[in-house]
């Protein structure tokens, strides 16, 4: 089930009218440890275009980076996370520094394949068909755009470059820098148009005939070359995974400010980034599964000058209004100055705990419009997914740069209700079974019914929040014109579907015949009602026959089988 999807503005009025404000909520610029309190409900932003200001860029003059994978030596480098990768940037007198940092639970380092699964009928010496062995290879990209739109961008891929070595260089259409490449490609450039395959061996050897190897030869997809140079070795990185037992990838690139002769290189002057000398900062990361580039989705971002101001973040909640039925709809407003990203706001509802797990974290992602600021939530519950009763809804907002690992937080109560009856899925009729009437010797009459409800309820008996059905039935009958008795029902498994229960039968007198009506009632703990259509069958002098308590044993065990039992999904 899709908990969260984006809701057309005629939607969002039509469901909540309620526009007030439940708290707005200030953060501090950057250095600050004030908590912010629920302050008056007149923000001063909200309702600003959104800001687009991106990564800071920081003077590390007096601190001595190494690019070994390890940040510790960025000391109290302010950072932040851009699309999904924490962003460390800064220079020195000589040369610019990048450390990132993303989550990944596996260090994945297989390279993708050639697999090659069959011959080229015009050609097959020269030419063979091959496809591509998947690989799993973490990868990542940084880069920077001058102000005349010129880009420079930096590859590590785990496979082969792993370790400390060189950055592959490429410009902003992803080809390679000149000089030898850390990175070579085993792709077929030789013939006219190119061709899908491979040029060598996996001992670096040419290929001379396709034809001569057997499907299913595989061959890797890239080489690493021991001594690249001129462009190709100007970035220096160092990388580990997990070095803090944080499941996290660090690479850190260091590159000279000028790197002099290689003119496809950017020269960086971080001392002159203004509104006519911008610069942009590009980064991405990807679980590469193919081999044909090296090509990695990043996101562009401006670089902020040094000393760059900072306006505090503000959030705005709309009221909740309570009772909620069947979907919590959530809404709002945000402003910062930076640029705001998925991800940044977390859901959590008490209920959740018991009904998907303590670690069950709702994300808004999508639900955020990056210029206006508005954001939304809605939670679709579907049958068995609606904890009951008053919870509490609770909001993290993470903005940029306002302090490291700063959030800004709130809550509601929601009273969450259910106003839906529960279904009755099937009533035995009697009188269908028995259109003759039931032998006036009989002393009860079996009756079976199907129910389910629509919603989850806690019940200690059943191990908290269950998909099991706390439903109470009843069932009514009376004879002729007389007296409702009222009978409550039993299940056959605790938490299942089908109940049952007795009609209690007197004796006939001589020549009596009785008309016996029927009902049922299902509640549900929420004192919902679900009635069954009234239901009656004929009490007759016994007729010669098999004994009726041998019939009604049979005839209880058969009207289970006519339930409609619906399995749950």
């Amino acid at each position: 089930m899709k908990k969260s999807k984006l809701l057309a503005t005629v939607l969002l009025f039509a469901m909540f009218s309620s526009l007030l404000t439940v708290g707005n909520y200030s953060s501090p610029a950057s250095g600050s440890a004030i908590i912010p309190a629920s302050s008056d409900v007149s923000p001063e932003v909200i309702g600003d275009e959104m800001g687009t200001k991106g990564v800071w860029l920081q003077d590390l003059s007096g601190e001595t980076i190494v690019a070994d994978g390890d940040l510790s030596d960025w000391g109290s480098t302010i950072h932040d996370v851009f699309n999904g990768v924490d962003v460390y940037i800064g220079y020195d007198s000589s040369d610019v520094y990048v450390g990132l940092a993303w989550v990944d639970s596996t260090n994945d380092s297989k390279l993708s394949e050639w697999n090659k699964t069959g011959s080229d009928t015009l050609d097959n010496e020269t030419h063979g068909t091959y496809d591509q062995l998947a690989g799993a290879d973490d990868m990542l990209a940084v880069g920077f755009t001058n102000s005349s739109g010129y880009s420079d961008i930096w590859i590590w891929a785990n496979s082969i470059r792993g370790d400390d070595a060189f950055a592959y260089e490429v410009n902003g259409s992803w080809m390679p820098d000149a000089g030898v490449l850390p990175y070579d490609e085993n792709y077929d450039t030789t013939t006219i148009g190119g061709w899908a395959q491979p040029d060598r061996y996996n001992n670096s050897n040419d290929i001379l005939d396709h034809d001569g190897l057997a499907n299913g030869t595989a061959f890797i997809g890239w080489f690493e070359s021991a001594n690249p140079d001129q462009s190709q070795a100007n970035v220096a990185m160092g990388h580990k995974w997990n070095f803090t037992g944080n499941n996290r990838h660090v690479v850190e690139f260091v590159r000279p400010l000028d790197t002099l002769s290689q003119v496809d290189d950017i020269l960086f002057d971080f001392t002159d980034i203004t509104e006519l000398n911008l610069m942009n900062f590009t980064v991405g990361s990807v679980n590469k599964q193919d081999c044909i580039d090296f090509s990695v989705g990043t996101r562009k971002y401006n670089i902020e000058p040094l000393g760059e101001t900072n306006v505090a973040a503000e959030f705005e909640w709309d009221i909740i209004s309570d009772p909620i039925y069947e979907a919590l709809l959530l809404q709002g407003a945000v402003y910062d100055d930076y640029v705001v990203e998925e991800n940044n706001f977390e859901v959590t509802l008490s209920g959740w705990a018991d009904t998907y797990g303590a670690s069950y974290v709702a994300t808004i992602a999508n639900d955020i419009n990056g210029f206006t600021g508005d954001w939304s939530y809605l939670f679709y519950y579907d049958e068995d997914d609606m904890p009951l009763g008053v919870n509490t809804v609770n909001i993290t907002w993470t903005p940029k740069y306002d302090v490291v690992s700063y959030n800004l937080t709130a809550w509601q109560f929601a009273n969450i209700s259910d106003i839906a009856a529960p279904q009755i899925l099937g009533l035995v009729d009697v009188n269908q079974q028995y259109p003759d009437g039931v032998p006036g010797d009989a002393t009860f009459v079996p009756v079976t019914v199907g129910a389910k409800d629509n919603y989850q309820y806690y019940s200690a008996d059943l191990g908290g929040y269950t998909d099991k059905d706390a439903l109470t039935v009843y069932l009514f009958s009376w004879v002729d014109d007389g007296v409702a008795l009222m009978d409550l029902m039993e299940q056959f498994t605790p938490g299942g579907s089908t109940f049952t229960g007795n009609i209690t039968l007197a004796p006939l007198a001589a020549g009596e015949t009785h008309n016996i009506s029927y009902f049922v009632e299902v509640w549900d703990p929420s004192n919902n009602k679900a009635t069954s259509v009234h239901y009656w069958f004929l009490q007759v002098p016994v007729i010669t026959a098999p004994g009726f308590g041998i019939l009604a044993g049979l005839f209880g065990l058969a009207g289970a089988a006519f339930i409609i039992y619906k399995k749950r999904k």
